[in-house]
C-alpha cells in the first residue's frame, strides 16, 4: 500500500489520522519533532526529504496552533517550519500533498463560509494559514495532487485532552466556574476527528484534490454546548454569563456542500449525535 508520511504525527490530530490510515492497511510513517525538527532548517530539510524519497503521500499536520500561541513569534516559527517543508518538497515531491489549514482563514465571517469566501484572517495564526496555503499552491499545485482542508473545533478520538468540548466537560465535573462572554451565544463549528480522518483516507485513495471545508454542516453556540455537557453528566455547570463581548465573540461555521459533492460516499455524522457519543466516553465524576 502507498506509503504516507505524516508531519506532526505524534500530535492529537496527526495521531488519530495515523491510526485511521493504518486500520485501512495504509503504510504510515508518523513523524514527530524528535524525528524531524522543522525549526532546525539547517538539517531538517534533508532529513524530511529522506523520508519522502519513496512516499506517495504527505499529510502536513505540524504547526504551532492558535490555542498554543497566537502571536508574531509563533507565526514566525510556523513560517520557518513551512520553509523547511517546501525545501524538502523541492527535492522529493510525493504524488499527493494534503495540508491541514484552519477555519481561521475566514476571520469573523459568520455562518456558512464557503471555500470561495473572501479570506480575511483576524489573527496571526489565520494569516499564517492563508500564507501557507498560497505558498504550497504556487510551488506545487501544478506538479502534484494538492489538497487543503479547512476546519475548526476538532474533538473526540484518542488523546483528546485539549478540545474546547473536553475542557468544558472537565470544568463541569470539577465544579470549576465557566465564564462565557456574550452570554455564551457565539456560534461555532465543531468537527469529530473521525470525520477529518475519513476525508483524508478518501483523499489518499482517490484522484480528487482541491480545497475543502471539513464540517458536519451544523453549528452550535457555546451555552448550548455546556447544556449538552450538563445533560450528559447529569450535573449543573457553575456558569458565569457575561453580556459583554470579547475579541473571540463572533459566529463562524463552515458550509460543507463542496465536501459532500466531491465525496458522495462520505458519511457525515450528525453533530449532536457525535457530541453525545464523545461525552458518554468521558468520565462523569472527578
Amino acid at each position: 500500500m502507498d506509503k504516507t508520511v505524516i508531519l506532526g504525527g505524534s500530535g492529537y490530530i496527526g495521531n488519530n489520522i495515523a491510526k485511521a490510515l493504518s486500520q485501512q492497511g495504509i503504510e504510515v510513517v508518523a513523524l514527530s519533532r524528535k524525528d524531524v525538527d522543522l525549526e532546525d532548517s539547517a538539517v531538517a530539510a534533508s532529513k524530511l526529504a529522506g523520508h519522502l524519497l519513496d512516499a506517495e503521500n504527505l499529510i502536513i499536520c505540524s504547526a504551532i496552533t492558535r490555542t498554543s500561541a497566537n502571536d508574531t513569534h509563533s507565526c514566525n516559527k510556523n513560517i520557518t517550519q513551512l520553509q523547511t517543508i517546501i525545501t524538502a518538497l523541492q527535492t522529493y515531491l510525493p504524488k499527493r500533498v494534503i495540508y491541514l489549514s484552519a477555519a481561521d482563514v475566514y476571520g469573523h465571517y459568520g455562518s456558512g463560509a464557503t471555500e470561495s469566501s473572501v479570506l480575511t484572517p483576524q489573527n496571526e495564526y489565520g494569516a499564517f494559514k492563508v500564507f501557507a496555503e498560497n505558498m504550497l499552491r504556487i510551488n506545487f499545485a501544478a506538479q502534484c495532487k494538492l489538497s487543503v482542508l479547512r476546519f475548526s473545533g476538532v474533538f473526540g478520538g484518542a488523546q483528546d485532552t485539549s478540545s474546547l468540548i473536553y475542557r468544558l466537560h472537565s470544568s463541569v465535573i470539577n465544579n470549576t466556574t465557566i465564564s462565557l462572554s456574550n452570554n455564551g451565544l457565539s456560534k461555532r463549528d465543531f468537527v469529530p476527528v473521525t470525520l477529518l480522518a475519513e476525508v483524508i483516507t478518501q483523499l489518499v485513495r482517490c484522484n480528487t484534490d482541491g480545497t475543502f471545508n471539513v464540517s458536519t454542516g451544523q453549528e452550535l453556540n457555546i451555552v448550548d454546548l455546556v447544556s449538552s455537557i450538563e445533560h450528559s453528566c447529569d450535573k449543573k455547570a457553575v456558569l458565569n454569563l457575561i453580556s459583554d463581548k470579547s475579541d473571540r465573540d463572533f459566529d463562524l461555521s463552515l458550509d460543507n456542500s463542496k465536501l459532500i459533492s466531491h465525496f458522495p460516499t462520505l458519511c457525515i455524522p450528525n453533530l449532536h449525535d457525535a457530541l453525545a457519543h464523545f461525552l458518554c466516553e468521558l468520565p462523569h465524576e472527578r
